[in-house]
C-alpha cells in the first residue's frame, strides 16, 4: 500500500530510494540486535530413531549434526521425504504468491482502469486477512495432534491454488475481493502449520539441527519467489492470462494431497 501511494506521490525513481532506504534501515536494526542479544547454547541433537533419549549410550551415538558440513546437512534434510514435501510446498506457495503480487496490478489497471495507489489500497485486504486469520489459527494448529498441521498446510496451499483463477475468472470487484481474501487465508493456515510442523519432523525423524531445516525454508520461499513470476508470465503469455494462471493453481494443488498425508512420526518417511 505505501509502495502504491509512494509511486504516485514522488514518482517512481523516488519510490524505489526509498524503498531501498527501508530496507537499509532494516538490515542495520537486524544487525544490532544480533550484536546485542545473548547467545544460547546450541540445541541438543534428537536421538536415533527407537533409541531412548536418557540412554548413555545413546548419547554417545547422537549424529553431530553441527560439525558436519552444511551442504551434508542439507541432503540429510532433502533425503527425508516429509520435510522434502513440506519444502516443495513452500516453493509453490512463493512461487504462487509472488505470481499473484506481480499480476494484481496489471489486472486492476485492466479491468478497472485504477492506478498503482488505488491498486494497492485494494490489496490490502489479503495482508489483513492473513493477519486475522493467524492470529486465530495459529493457537488451533498447535493443538489437535500430528494430524492438525498437515491438513492446515494442506488447507492453505489448496486456498492459494483457488485464489489464482478467481483473480481474472471475470471483471466483476466483489470476484477480486474474494481472490484477494482467498490468497490471504491460503498464506494464513500454511504458515500457522509449516513451521511448527518443519520442527516436529526435525525431531522425529532425526535429520539434523534447527537451524538448517529453517534455512531450507527460508531458501524455498526465495526460490519460489524468484522462479514464480517469470514462469508463470511465460505461461500466461503463451495460454491467456486466465488459462495460465488456472495451470498453475493446478501445480500448486498437485502438492495438496501429499502435505494431507504428512505425519510428523519416523515411520512416515
Amino acid at each position: 500500500m505505501l509502495g502504491g501511494l509512494l509511486l504516485e506521490g514522488v514518482g517512481r525513481r523516488a519510490a524505489f530510494f526509498a524503498a531501498a532506504l527501508l530496507v537499509a534501515l532494516n538490515a542495520a536494526l537486524v544487525l544490532l540486535l544480533e550484536w546485542a542479544a545473548p547467545r544460547p547454547p546450541p540445541p541438543p541433537t534428537p536421538p536415533p530413531p527407537g533409541a531412548s533419549p536418557t540412554s548413555p549410550r545413546a548419547a554417545r551415538r547422537q549424529p553431530t549434526a553441527h560439525g558436519e558440513p552444511p551442504a551434508r546437512q542439507l541432503l540429510t534434510l532433502l533425503r527425508c521425504r516429509p520435510v522434502a514435501i513440506l519444502a516443495a510446498g513452500t516453493v509453490a506457495q512463493y512461487a504462487a504468491g509472488g505470481l499473484y503480487d506481480s499480476t494484481f496490478g496489471v489486472h486492476m489497471h485492466e479491468a478497472f482502469g485504477v492506478g498503482p495507489a488505488k491498486a494497492s489500497l485494494a490489496f490490502a485486504l489479503e495482508p489483513l486477512s492473513y493477519l486475522l486469520i493467524l492470529l486465530r489459527l495459529a493457537p488451533l494448529a498447535s493443538r489437535g495432534g500430528a494430524r492438525r498441521k498437515p491438513r492446515f498446510a494442506a488447507a492453505g496451499l489448496a486456498l492459494i491454488a483457488a485464489s489464482l483463477p478467481a483473480l481474472s475468472v471475470s471483471r466483476s470487484r466483489v470476484t477480486v475481493a474474494a481472490s484477494l481474501l482467498l490468497h490471504g487465508a491460503g498464506y494464513a493456515f500454511k504458515d500457522a502449520a509449516s513451521h511448527g510442523l518443519l520442527a516436529e519432523l526435525v525431531d522425529a525423524h532425526g535429520v539434523g539441527t534447527y537451524a538448517m531445516a529453517f534455512a531450507l525454508a527460508d531458501a524455498a520461499d526465495s526460490a519460489g519467489y524468484i522462479v514464480g513470476p517469470p514462469l508463470g508470465a511465460a505461461l500466461m503469455g503463451v495460454l491467456g492470462r486466465t488459462p495460465g494462471l488456472a495451470l498453475c493453481a493446478a501445480a500448486v494443488w498437485l502438492l495438496v494431497p501429499a502435505h494431507a498425508q504428512l505425519r510428523s512420526t519416523p515411520h512416515s518417511s
